[in-house]
């Protein structure tokens, strides 16, 4: 894509989050997300933040996770609950889950 000269927009970048996530690798949500912060694309998008969390979570780095999650301007309930409590849980830590009530 890059090389035919576009440029990712968000829908793109959600994607390819989405993808990291179902094949669980945190390096390539990691590049998505600091080309995303470079490009001024991601900040306060509830999707995007939502997707980069899960990315976080599935790829067992629940404390990423809650850095970005307390940088987010707007925390929903499926934030809250699918995102950080889910991610805590999958990493047996339920101790960190509780606090987050």
């Amino acid at each position: 894509m890059q090389t035919q000269g576009l440029h990712p927009n968000r829908v793109t970048l959600v994607s390819l989050l989405q993808a990291a996530s179902q094949v669980e690798t945190l390096k390539e949500g990691c590049s998505v997300h600091g080309y995303a912060v470079g490009s001024g694309i991601g900040g306060s998008d509830e999707v995007f933040e939502s997707s980069l969390l899960d990315v976080c979570n599935k790829c067992g780095a629940p404390r990423m996770a809650a850095c970005i999650f307390g940088k987010m301007d707007n925390k929903t309930i499926g934030s809250w609950n699918a995102s950080m409590t889910e991610g805590y849980l999958k990493m047996e830590q339920p101790s960190e889950a509780y606090p987050l009530f």
